[in-house]
């Protein structure tokens, strides 16, 4: 598995509204269980890469109590 295909699994996974966990991928779940300490940590920093641009290319705006009817500044 390449990172580019580990990214773009966070980024499914985030479309999926599944969380930021590699590990719960079955592809890269397969690709790191037999791998020696540290050997496919780029993977899972790939996809995690991959979840957080896709997070980010949503533009949420949390509203604060004093931005709703009834709060603060009424």
């Amino acid at each position: 598995m390449t990172d580019d295909e580990a990214e773009e699994l966070g980024r499914q996974a985030h479309r999926e509204g599944r969380g930021n966990f590699p590990l719960a991928a079955p592809r890269i779940h397969a690709e790191v269980e037999h791998a020696q300490v540290g050997e496919k940590t780029n993977l899972l920093q790939a996809f995690n890469r991959g979840w957080q641009a896709e997070n980010a290319a949503h533009d949420i705006r949390v509203q604060h109590p004093t931005d709703t009817p009834g709060g603060q500044d009424e």
